[in-house]
């Protein structure tokens, strides 16, 4: 094993790490209600995309002009913030089983390690410290929701911000831990290693047109996912392919 490699391993939050966030949905529907005044707000599924993405599909069927919704766009963001603070302890989710073994793995290594979440970065790390997870996660490398409506654009954030505290980035060196096949295309879009985890709603049979670089069933699978970054090292090229 590769133990003095300079690696950056990047996470999704949820289907990844934590699963049935329902107090995040709730923030949403709030500040519809509060901001927008959508007086019976729906919430409808929306794995692998970003919070920003997310407030635009869900006004934008209720004949909200992107003007409207960027008027006041702020004053949602800080709702659905404020809300997540103050309801989390209502939260129905759970931590998904290994999660924090494998994060201490790679915190062992000393590898860098960061968030690449739809989630608005505040909201992230509300969960982060529900959840106990905060402290592998301390640099506040990554790239949020709040950022911009493309995760891979997330992506290339995290890798931003943590050549700022000294990751040397090449080609082979960062992977993107996930559970979506959105997830799988912005890894592609921005050149990166994609790993899935089928811990979310998705198994392995829905990645068959997308071709993740690796699947793993859970993240019990340290050998195997370590093993996957040394053949990183030995291989060339770039990750470009896109799910069909």
């Amino acid at each position: 094993m590769l133990a003095m490699a300079n690696f950056l391993v990047l996470f999704d939050i949820d289907g990844t790490l934590l699963f049935k966030q329902n107090v995040h949905a709730d923030a949403f529907l709030y500040a519809f209600r509060t901001v927008y005044g959508v007086p019976d707000p729906v919430w409808r599924p929306h794995h692998g995309e970003t919070d920003l993405l997310i407030i635009d599909i869900e006004l934008g069927q209720l004949g909200f002009t992107q003007e409207e919704i960027d008027a006041r766009l702020p004053e949602c963001l800080d709702t659905m913030v404020k809300y997540m603070r103050e309801h989390v302890h209502e939260d129905q989710g759970y931590m998904i089983d290994y999660v924090p073994e494998f994060l201490a793995a790679v915190r062992e290594l000393g590898y860098f390690q960061g968030l690449v979440t739809g989630n608005l970065e505040d909201i992230a790390y509300v969960k982060m410290e529900h959840y106990g997870l905060v402290e592998f996660f301390e640099d506040h490398i990554g790239g949020f929701g709040n950022e911009h409506r493309d995760r891979a654009e997330l992506i290339k954030i995290a890798i931003n911000k943590a050549q700022n505290l000294g990751f040397e980035y090449t080609d082979r060196n960062v992977v993107y831990i996930a559970d979506t096949p959105l997830d799988v295309q912005a890894a592609r879009g921005a050149g990166v290693a994609s790993v899935i985890t089928t811990t979310g709603i998705y198994k392995r049979d829905d990645f068959e047109d997308c071709s993740p670089d690796l699947i793993l069933d859970d993240l019990s699978h340290q050998v195997e996912f370590f093993s996957f970054l040394d053949e990183l090292q030995e291989n060339e090229g770039h990750f470009d392919s896109e799910c069909g």
